[in-house]
Formats: C-alpha cells, sequence, structure tokens
C-alpha cells in the first residue's frame, strides 16, 4: 500500500494475500479493506466498486490510484497513512474519523 502517484497501484489484496497464508491476517486485511474502501465508495471517492454485495471488499481487489476521484486523490495523499497507523495502534478499523475530517477539510476548499 503506497500513497500513490499517476496509475500506481496503491492497494492490492492478492499481492498482500500473496505474502502471509494465515486467516487471522487475512481476516485483518479484509476489515482494513473493507472499512476504507466503503467509506470511499459511499463518499463518491471511487471510480469503480471496491466491495463484493455483503459489503466486504472483494479480495481480488486491486486499486490504482486512477480509480480515485480528484477528491478521492487528495484525501488517499494527506491521509490513508495517518489512519492506517492509527488502525494497526487500535485496530479499530470502522474508526474513519481521521478520514472524514480530512474529507470535510477538502471540500470546504
Amino acid at each position: 500500500m503506497t500513497d500513490g502517484e499517476k496509475s500506481d497501484v496503491i492497494f492490492d489484496i492478492p499481492t498482500i494475500f500473496s505474502s502471509n497464508k494465515n486467516t487471522g491476517y487475512r481476516n485483518l486485511i479484509l476489515g482494513l479493506a473493507s472499512a476504507l474502501f466503503s467509506f470511499y465508495k459511499r463518499e463518491g471517492l471511487i471510480l469503480i466498486d471496491p466491495m463484493e454485495s455483503d459489503d466486504t471488499a472483494r479480495s481480488d481487489l486491486i486499486v490504482y490510484f486512477n480509480d480515485l476521484t480528484e477528491e478521492g486523490k487528495i484525501l488517499w495523499k494527506n491521509s490513508f497513512s495517518k489512519w492506517s497507523r492509527a488502525r494497526d495502534r487500535d485496530g479499530n478499523f470502522q474508526n474513519i474519523a481521521i478520514l472524514e475530517k480530512e474529507l470535510k477539510k477538502i471540500r470546504q476548499e
């Protein structure tokens, strides 16, 4: 997962899964991706559909920087690393306050 430039891959679940076969780790990644991309989809920040019908992230999901809207790109660059670090600390992927706060600032500019 990277901060992203141009058409770089910024999130690649199959590659992440290939690095670790542990079911707990895979569930953790799916939880993170589901919370993150559900927010992106709900807020109209992503141009592809990243979700399964049950609102979990697709296990074959690969997101390119260009799959994001302009607001989505700004939010990713400004907030993804900060949000991800905070979630690594507390494990609460549903806590999207950092993303919401930054998106509000972006939309007010």
